[in-house]
């Protein structure tokens, strides 16, 4: 599963296609952080900048990862991987800081000469390796020596050596946690050494300490003690207490019929700042739904079952050491299985720390916008499904509805929906923010019939004790995840009784290019001829383009995971094939108009 934070704090997933690729639409400048994850490999993390010019029409970044089997307890690997055309060398210089006289230095042409020390494979160009998870050393059996220290060097060996731009990365793994550590900027000219960090050793694991000093030659032969110093000065933290006997109770439900989901795959990290701890779930599971628990943080759990889509949640532990009796933590994770067409699933999941939040949809003629329904107070709507289980999945924090007209035969039957959270909160807008509310995790998850799926996290930071959550809009004759748009905001009056925050989805009496999108695997057959090919961040926007063009009756996006993602050409006409098994993420929609041919 890939999790991709934006600049605002929310966080959007997806699984990885067959060829291990994934692209998420980029609304905002700024910092993202991409973590992917996958059952018995250690989370891979990278950090990137995004810096798009509004004029420019396709603005697009890559980001390379590769995930890393977690190694036994006791080994420690230390991970290389580079963007640029550059030959990068990985060192590791060994010191006993008991016996600082002499050292031992790990490289690619000294690949077994320190005890313990073993180089891998020898990359010699940036990006992702064809056949390696890039260049590596592995320290073996660290607890049988506890003394030794290594520097953790990288040395620039292109022909034209240019660091600066290299985007260097390591990754220290153990076979508990991972530490991502990126290159600063350079602070000496033309340098071709990063002396990034000090290891020390820990029992099994490890710990380390940046440095980032740059120089144009190698800093063993000027920094050779200085890890051993650093280690003297400030020796590594002990492990803070934690309450003993400490489980963390792990429900795993059908979101639809709120049984118990067994014999799934579990996987879990810890988050302690910018770290990732991989759990042992082997290991750490002390029962089939309970998780043994050694220290506080943010614990991610996923999980994988044949027949649902991948479910994931997550949980803040802090428990306190002097009321260890109040740390009795649980988490569950509603899995969604098979989704009847045109209705797709939406799942509102929070933490106990919410009593009991309310899930309900608007809905709206999309060819005129009169509302028509709304699925609040068990009101009853044709287009809406409430969950008959709700009242029992309450008490284990998720809700669900589905949504899709059960008559769409003509135009005039074509829905859209707002999709809102009544948080049931006290207080007016401008007091103080609920704190309970921040906690609480809550998010909505939608899913559709193909199995595209996609998460809101609710925007805590503008939150002030609002009552509702107007969470976003879908609408159309299929009602496909590729027609959700974002709304994430807050009121405090029923949005039911305002404006239409989903106005967008109007045809304004034209023929509409949308109501009739299929997807992930359709696309435009026998097509009368290309008018144009452009760009757009979602199918809605490119139907828009087709419906507002007299000459287009037809259109095909590309989404999120296709080489050509956002990519929409626009057809003088045409007919919609059959679901396709081309591996393309493409939707499609055809809507003749009266005197075209």
């Amino acid at each position: 599963s890939i999790e991709l934070k934006t600049p605002s704090g929310l966080s959007r997933y997806q699984q990885a296609s067959s060829h291990g690729n994934s692209s998420f639409p980029i609304y905002e400048n700024g910092w993202y952080e991409v973590i992917v994850r996958a059952p018995g490999y250690s989370p891979a993390v990278e950090k990137i900048k995004i810096t798009c010019n509004h004029t420019e029409v396709l603005c697009s970044s890559a980001v390379h990862l590769a995930l890393s089997a977690l190694k036994p307890e006791g080994n420690i690997k230390i991970l290389l991987n580079w963007e640029e055309d550059l030959n990068l060398d990985l060192h590791t210089v060994q010191i006993d800081k008991e016996f600082t006289s002499t050292h031992c230095e790990t490289f690619y042409g000294q690949q077994a000469a320190c005890t313990g020390s073993l180089f891998g494979s020898d990359i010699k160009v940036g990006g992702m390796p064809a056949q390696d998870e890039g260049e590596a050393i592995i320290l073996e059996n660290v607890a049988n020596n506890p003394t030794l220290t290594y520097m953790v060097v990288v040395h620039d060996n292109s022909v034209k050596p240019n660091l600066q731009s290299s985007n260097t990365r390591l990754a220290l793994l153990d076979g508990n946690k991972e530490e991502v550590v990126t290159m600063p900027a350079s602070t000496v000219a033309e340098a071709e050494y990063w002396f990034a960090g000090c290891v020390a050793i820990v029992g099994d694991f490890f710990h380390f300490v940046p440095v980032n000093k740059f120089s144009r030659t190698n800093p063993v032969e000027t920094e050779k003690l200085h890890c051993v110093e650093l280690f003297k000065r400030a020796p590594p933290p002990s492990t803070p207490a934690f309450c003993m006997g400490k489980t963390l109770k792990i429900n795993i439900r059908n979101s639809e019929n709120n049984t118990d989901i067994n014999d799934a795959k579990i996987d879990i990290v810890r988050v302690k700042g910018q770290h990732l701890e991989s759990i042992n779930v082997t290991s750490a599971m002390i029962a089939s739904d309970k998780l043994s628990l050694e220290g506080n943080g943010i614990y991610k759990v996923d999980v994988y079952r044949q027949g649902f889509q991948t479910g994931s949640n997550e949980v803040s532990i802090s428990c306190d050491i002097n009321k260890c009796n109040q740390c009795d933590p649980s988490i569950t994770i509603p899995m969604v299985g098979a989704i009847r067409k045109k209705h797709p699933r939406v799942v509102l999941v929070w933490q106990k720390e919410r009593k009991n939040p309310g899930l309900y949809a608007i809905q709206r003629n999309m060819e005129t916008g009169v509302r028509q329904c709304v699925s609040r107070n068990n009101r009853q709507c044709n287009g809406v499904t409430v969950n008959a289980h709700n009242a029992v999945s309450n008490a284990n924090h998720f809700k669900t509805m589905s949504v899709g007209s059960k008559h769409i035969g003509k135009a005039g039957n074509i829905k859209y929906y707002t999709i809102v959270v009544n948080l049931k909160s006290d207080g007016n807008g401008n007091e103080v923010v609920d704190e309970t509310i921040k906690n609480s995790k809550v998010h909505v998850i939608v899913t559709d019939s193909s199995g595209a799926s996609l998460r809101v996290n609710m925007r805590t930071q503008t939150y002030k004790k609002d009552k509702y959550w107007i969470v976003g809009c879908m609408g159309g004759e299929y009602m496909v995840t590729a027609s959700f748009t974002e709304i994430n905001q807050f009121l405090d009056s029923p949005p039911e009784d305002g404006v239409d925050y989903c106005k967008h989805f109007l045809s304004k009496g034209l023929k509409n290019c949308f109501a009739g999108l299929k997807g992930p695997s359709y696309s435009v057959a026998d097509n009368g001829g290309l008018i144009k090919q452009t760009m757009f961040d979602s199918a809605k926007e490119c139907a828009d383009e087709c419906t507002l063009m007299q000459d287009c009756q037809a259109f095909d996006w590309f989404g999120p995971g296709d080489s050509e993602f956002k990519s929409c050409l626009l057809y003088k006409s045409g007919k919609l094939s059959g679901s396709l098994d081309d591996g393309r993420v493409r939707y499609a929609s055809v809507c003749p108009k009266a005197g075209r041919n």
